[in-house]
């Protein structure tokens, strides 16, 4: 990676007339912003899942309900449920 890094960061600064320091500059915000994206990614997949997994529980324990006691709480107060 750091190979790939120290590439870029000579690329630019042919491109960039010899700056050295305006490729560093552009090519670690670069790779700053793309750390961010991953990191933001990740956790947005990560609270996907946990809501799935919440929902998930919460649609068994109604169905334990139903199957227990005939009705689920909604249902026994009177309440209609919406489906997502």
């Amino acid at each position: 990676m750091a190979l790939v890094v120290r590439g870029l960061v000579g690329g630019g600064t042919e491109l960039l007339e010899g700056r050295l320091w305006l490729s560093e500059l552009v090519v670690g915000s670069l790779a700053l912003a793309g750390a961010a994206m991953a990191i933001k990614c990740g956790v947005t997949r990560l609270l996907e899942r946990q809501a799935e997994r919440t929902i998930r529980q919460y649609e068994e324990r109604q169905a334990n309900e139903r199957s227990k006691f005939g009705h689920s709480v909604e249902e026994q107060a009177g309440f209609e449920t919406h489906p997502m």
